[in-house]
C-alpha cells in the first residue's frame, strides 16, 4: 500500500486543515464534460480543495511533461512539422509551444504551494499517521 503524501486529502483553508475522505463532504454537479465535484468541510461548511493527482502523481506536472515530450518529439520531426503547418515553423511558434509546456507546471506549483503548506504544518504537529490525527469536532 503507497502511503499518502499531501495530494491524498483535500484541504479546508479555513479550518487550516487537511481533510480525509471522512472529514469532507462531495458534491458533484454538472453531466458528461461539464460534470464539477466540489468537496465541502464537515466542520466549517466552507469550500475546500483537493489536488489532482493520477496514479500518485500530481496531474498538472504528468501533463506538463506529455505535451513536453510531444513538442520535443514535433520540434526534432521537422518533416512532421512541415506537414501540419505546411510552411516552416518559426521561432514564435516554438517559443508559443515551449510556453504552452510550462503551463501546466505552473498549474501544479499554484496547487502545491496552496495545499503542502497546510499539510506541513499538520503534520508537524500531529505527525504523518492520519490514523492518529485528531477528529473533526461534531457540529452543535
Amino acid at each position: 500500500m503507497c502511503m499518502p503524501n499531501w495530494m491524498s486529502y483535500a484541504y479546508c483553508d479555513r479550518c487550516d486543515r487537511p481533510l480525509r475522505e471522512n472529514e469532507y463532504r462531495s458534491v458533484t454537479t454538472g453531466g458528461g464534460d461539464s460534470q464539477q465535484t466540489i468537496r465541502y468541510c464537515k466542520l466549517c461548511d466552507t469550500r475546500g480543495r483537493k489536488p489532482h493527482s493520477i496514479l500518485g502523481f500530481n496531474l498538472w506536472n504528468l501533463m506538463g511533461w506529455l505535451f513536453t515530450v510531444f513538442v520535443i518529439c514535433l520540434a526534432s520531426c521537422h518533416y512532421f512539422v512541415r506537414q501540419v503547418w505546411d510552411h516552416d515553423p518559426t521561432a514564435i511558434e516554438f517559443c508559443l509551444m515551449i510556453l504552452g509546456c510550462l503551463i501546466p507546471f505552473v498549474g501544479g506549483y499554484w496547487e502545491k504551494l496552496n495545499c503542502k503548506p497546510i499539510y506541513d504544518r499538520w503534520v508537524h504537529q500531529h505527525g504523518t499517521d492520519p490514523d492518529e490525527w485528531p477528529d473533526v469536532p461534531k457540529p452543535e
